[in-house]
């Protein structure tokens, strides 16, 4: 059987663990961090760049109301949500159907 070798920055390591972490505490969040924002809990929210705990739960509180997300200019339904926190976030996430 074949082995898979897989790189992992601490960020996305850190994020992986089911127990509370300290945003703020986290290394430096880099590209190598991905998240389907449609499909994603809080706390895989909350390690995006910009984002801490508050903003990631009002993220999903909008998909729960507004719906999914097609897009990364749809986060932007989000109060605190802008273009700069768009343009950070855009390459680690994705907009996977509900």
């Amino acid at each position: 059987m074949p082995l898979l070798a897989v790189t992992l920055s601490a960020a996305t390591i850190a994020c992986w663990l089911a127990r509370p972490i300290r945003v703020d505490a986290l290394p430096h969040r880099d590209a190598g961090y991905h998240v389907d924002v449609n499909h994603a809990a809080a706390w895989e929210l909350a390690c995006l760049p910009s984002i801490g705990p508050a903003m990631a739960q009002r993220i999903i509180d909008e998909r729960d109301r507004g719906g999914a997300y097609r897009g990364a200019d749809d986060l932007k339904r989000v109060r605190g949500i802008g273009d700069a926190t768009v343009l950070k976030i855009e390459p680690m996430v994705s907009f996977g159907a509900d």
